[in-house]
């Protein structure tokens, strides 16, 4: 019986989604890194209220981020269902935060960046629930179909990767992170 290839989507979206999560979790703790700054550097708002809310911000990085390795490494999204409920529940305070200062005509990058990985990865699970719902990784059972084609699917991770780097270093960027940046244009070596 010959062993047919797995389909590249499937795979290709996993991937996509785990490295959403990363990205998403390096701009949440940009974020928590943000409103730590705002509090104590620039003064714009009070302490009481930043602490707390770059606590929530770094807490959830690290769930994501934890999500993100666990999931990545088992090659399928852990626990879809939460995994999408969290997210929608952490899409929708940061969308009316974002919109918040708006109003205040003041744009966040790094929460704008954030905001766009997490759809990413909420879409990117979604669709795989609604599509794949039973896929599980690695094809281990006998007769189960082969992995996808290798080069397919490096290329796919290749853009993935790519993907999730430009909007996490745009995100970083527009933050205190990218206040401490090193400048690499100057073609100065140190």
């Amino acid at each position: 019986m010959p062993v047919t290839a797995a389909p590249l989507a499937p795979a290709a979206v996993r991937m996509l989604a785990a490295f959403a999560g990363l990205g998403a979790a390096v701009t949440s703790y940009g974020l928590a890194s943000n409103l730590l700054a705002t509090a104590t550097v620039q003064q714009n708002a009070p302490a009481w209220l930043a602490w707390p809310a770059a606590a929530l911000a770094a807490g959830w990085a690290s769930a994501v981020l934890y999500w993100s390795i666990v999931s990545f490494r088992a090659q399928r999204p852990l626990r879809p269902g939460l995994a999408l409920r969290a997210m929608a529940a952490a899409v929708a305070l940061e969308v009316l935060v974002f919109f918040t200062e708006l109003g205040q005509r003041r744009l966040d990058g790094t929460l704008a960046a954030t905001i766009l990985l997490e759809l990413v990865l909420l879409g990117s699970v979604g669709w795989l629930q609604r599509r794949h719902p039973a896929a599980p990784g690695p094809a281990s059972a006998p007769g189960a179909a082969a992995a996808p084609p290798a080069g397919r699917l490096l290329l796919s991770m290749f853009a993935a990767a790519i993907l999730v780097a430009t909007v996490s270093t745009a995100g970083l960027a527009a933050g205190v992170a990218g206040g401490y940046a090193v400048d690499h244009s100057t073609g100065h070596h140190h």
